[in-house]
Parts: structure tokens; C-alpha cells; sequence
């Protein structure tokens, strides 16, 4: 199989991959500095490193899939039914801690893969009369180098590209900017649907909420994974939320 990857889902595939005794072939932007390249490497992964960005390194993975017979493991197109389904996993993850849905659940988006699979999630299993309620979707992300970001606060009704030349990584960014979300009109949908909201987090925000959850909870989170809490706190200092229960969704780190 192949797919493109900024690091965490190439690390997650690897892994799945490697337990199953499958061949993977990961592709990464040759200009990406990922540690999780060695983790990759270590499960037995193929590293491809590609020109150009994450999106260039999407269009080769699949163009090397279809050359090649492989599974093309990308997020979007035909794979967006099942990949949905998939992150839905993480909606009745938290229904088994809390037996009912939180308030709100604040996501890292870059895709809008992980958001919008846990709002279809909690949505299935409030039909099924699991839950009250469907918890409002709040999406963090890199400032000004989120397509679905960018759209919600622009009021747009479908998910806009952005302009590919005005969108820089940075080593703390890198897991969540691109200039096309593959499956960001789904999240859009998700974050309205669900009364949610999405917001900008800096580098130096992300960085100071990781570093919180490390003095204070003892957790080793990736900065940008807490591009969520960052938003949700940053609303709450604002517009006080009331008392209930919240969950963030984080990426741990070793």
C-alpha cells in the first residue's frame, strides 16, 4: 500500500501495516523534518521522499498506486466513506468513558478527516438513542493556513483552497497546514451542523499548551495536536463556556 504523510499518519499506517505483514510505501515532501521518519523506518515502512508539498505528495502516492497495483491508502475520494467510518471509532471511544456525549469535542484539523469521522460518529450513535445529544465540533488549527478554517470564518459555504505560495510550514505547523483540505467540506459541514466553531492557533500557542500538559498532566503531546485546546480556551476566556464536560483530542509524542 502507499499514502502521503506530514508524519502522524504515515507513523500510524506503518505500524497498522507492520502488524499485518503488509508492504508500505510512505510518501513524505522532501522538504518536511519530521522525526517520525526514523519510526516510519523502524516498523519497515519505505520512505519515498517527494518534491513540492503535501498535496504534490498526495498526487504522487496515488499516481504510484495506480502504476504499481498498490493500495492507495490517501484520504479523500472513494476512501472517505470508510476512512469516516474509521475516525468514528474515536466518538464511541469517548461514549465508553463518559456514557454520553461531552459538550464539545476541540479537534486538530488539517484534512478534516479526524473532525468529520467523530461528528458522523456521535451523530450515529445519538440515532441509535446512545447519547442526548451530539457534541458541538471545534476545529483548531495553524493561523491562516487551514482551508476549512479559513472557510468557516469566511462564511463560505464549501471548503476554498488557499493559495498555495502564501502557505509555509514551520517545524511545529507542518502535521496541520496544507492549501487544500481533501476532506474539508465534510468537516465544514461537521463544524456548522454540529453548532461548532474553528479559530487560528499560533506556533507559540500550541508550543505553550504543550509544554502545560507536560508540567501540569504529565502529557507528552505533539504542539500541533493542541491547536484544538488552544481555540477552545482561548473561546472560553472570551465567552465563558458553561459547566459540563469537554474533551480535546490530542496526539501523543515520545
Amino acid at each position: 500500500m502507499t499514502v502521503a504523510t506530514c508524519g502522524n499518519y504515515g507513523a500510524a499506517v506503518a505500524l497498522a501495516t507492520s502488524i499485518a505483514g503488509l508492504r508500505c510505501e510512505i510518501c513524505v515532501p522532501e522538504g518536511f523534518k519530521t522525526r517520525r521518519i526514523a519510526e516510519m523506518e523502524a516498523q519497515g515502512a519505505t520512505i519515498v521522499r517527494t518534491p513540492g508539498d503535501y498535496e504534490a505528495s498526495v498526487e504522487i502516492s496515488q499516481a504510484r498506486a495506480k502504476q504499481r497495483e498498490l493500495y492507495d491508502a490517501n484520504p479523500g475520494g472513494s476512501n472517505t466513506p470508510l476512512q469516516l467510518q474509521a475516525y468514528g471509532e474515536i466518538a464511541y471511544e469517548i461514549y465508553d468513558e463518559l456514557r454520553d456525549a461531552p459538550a464539545l469535542v476541540a479537534v486538530p484539523v488539517s484534512n478534516g478527516t479526524t473532525l468529520a469521522g467523530i461528528y458522523k460518529g456521535f451523530v450515529r450513535l445519538y440515532r441509535r438513542g446512545k447519547t442526548s445529544r451530539v457534541p458541538r465540533m471545534v476545529a483548531g488549527s495553524s493561523s491562516y493556513k487551514n482551508p476549512i478554517v479559513r472557510s468557516f470564518l469566511k462564511k463560505l459555504e464549501r471548503c476554498e483552497d488557499l493559495d498555495p505560495a502564501k502557505v509555509h510550514e514551520t517545524a511545529i505547523n507542518e502535521p496541520l497546514i496544507n492549501w487544500h483540505s481533501f476532506d474539508g467540506d465534510v468537516a465544514l459541514e461537521a463544524i456548522r451542523q454540529s453548532g461548532g466553531w474553528g479559530a487560528n492557533a499560533s506556533d507559540r500557542k500550541m508550543l505553550r499548551h504543550a509544554r502545560l500538559l507536560l508540567e501540569k498532566e504529565g502529557l507528552n503531546a505533539l504542539p500541533a495536536s493542541c491547536s484544538g485546546l488552544a481555540v477552545l480556551l482561548e473561546r472560553h476566556a472570551r465567552e465563558p463556556l458553561a459547566p459540563d464536560r469537554f474533551v480535546v483530542v490530542l496526539t501523543g509524542r515520545r
